[in-house]
């Protein structure tokens, strides 16, 4: 089947805040939006099943960007586990991540700044009970029952604070046991799914420049649970490790996994969970075999580009009353001509020309609307 692929996509220069209007057969046309083309922009994906087939993983993608904007997860109960906004896949700063006990009670939540670093936390037991809580560089410790452990701030000669996952989950506590430089010892604990005590052991922390630190597991860890192997694990944590080059506030670059053996699937990547069918393929032309790109510019005008090989431009606007792009030729093989570009959903594109209909497929890019 002969495929004609479409790329379509705003060049401008104005920044995120400003709206660029074109104006164009009598028409005013806001362009920093694409998403009046598109219907339906969010969709929701469960990515994620238990063995009974009920959800586990539910994320939401922006379509205009191929990119995950909010993920919530479950327990096999059906109660809600967490709760996260993203941005540009990764944790969006400033606003809250939030983990649930089994039980409904409130485990974490975790504040992050621009840095990826931790700007506010709080974590409780599954009682209810408050169990740690950092704000301004000050973090405080309790026990189950209430009772005020330690306390002490990011700039003391020795600290106890979390560590967290990439995706704001409490997966245990690191402890500083010695600190010079440019090296220094903290001794991890890791807990398992049930937020218990895992594994734990000593990391030899190496300062690389001033903002840098490389970790490196430092002799062999202790195994708090008996029934999973030291071997694996240790190589899991080392693995963690090396996505973490913060000195002492950081989030870690992915999550601590132990336990798969309660999902049916395997997870599914944000950048292909919707784009493609392989079942389905919507190229409906047989005319040709070539690759076709347009750019639309700022100034109302475009660029049809064959193959490299020629380009021919002219002019476009939008009918907003059916959300339909239409396109005049002023040079090349199509001079005079108007064509007409519906996007039907994220994955069509309904292309209308010398009394021909074509379904095309936009390409694998991000289509960014704030440019």
């Amino acid at each position: 089947m002969l495929k004609i692929i479409l790329f379509l996509f705003l060049l401008t220069n104005c920044n995120n805040n400003d709206s660029v209007d074109i104006v164009m057969n009598g028409r005013s046309i806001p362009l920093n939006d694409l998403s009046v083309l598109i219907p339906n922009r969010f969709k929701e994906r469960i990515t994620r099943w238990y063995n009974d087939r009920s959800p586990a993983i539910i994320r939401t993608y922006d379509l205009m960007k191929n990119e995950l904007i909010k993920e919530l997860r479950y327990f096999n109960n059906g109660i809600l586990m967490h709760e996260a906004i993203y941005s540009k896949g990764d944790l969006k700063p400033n606003n809250s991540v939030i983990w649930w006990h089994s039980n409904g009670n409130r485990l974490s939540q975790l504040i992050i700044n621009n840095k990826l670093e931790m700007n506010q936390g709080n974590i409780w037991y599954d009682n209810g009970q408050i169990r740690f809580h950092f704000e301004e560089n000050n973090y405080y410790w309790w026990s189950r029952d209430g009772a005020l452990e330690s306390k002490g701030n990011l700039n003391d000669t020795s600290y106890a604070l979390p560590i967290w996952s990439n995706n704001g989950k409490f997966i245990g506590i690191r402890k500083l046991i010695n600190k010079s430089t440019p090296l220094w010892l903290e001794e991890w604990t890791f807990f398992n799914f049930n937020d218990d005590p895992l594994i734990k052991g000593n990391v030899l922390c190496i300062i690389r420049d001033n903002e840098y630190v490389d970790r490196v597991i430092n002799e062999e860890w202790t195994l708090i649970d008996s029934s999973r192997q030291l071997k694996d694990l240790q190589l899991s944590a080392q693995k963690l490790l090396n996505t973490i080059i913060g000195k002492n506030n950081f989030i870690a670059g992915k999550n601590w996994i132990i336990n798969n053996e309660q999902y049916i699937n395997p997870p599914l990547d944000s950048s292909n969970t919707y784009i493609i069918n392989l079942k389905n393929h919507y190229y409906k032309s047989r005319q040709f075999n070539q690759n076709y790109y347009l750019k639309l510019n700022s100034d109302g005008t475009f660029h049809y580009t064959c193959q490299g090989k020629y380009t021919d431009s002219g002019y476009y606007w939008l009918n907003s009353l059916d959300k339909k792009l239409f396109l005049h030729y002023e040079t090349g093989i199509y001079n005079g001509e108007n064509h007409m570009i519906e996007i039907v959903n994220h994955r069509k594109i309904f292309y209308q020309f010398r009394n021909s209909y074509y379904f095309i497929m936009p390409p694998h890019i991000q289509i960014d609307t704030n440019i």
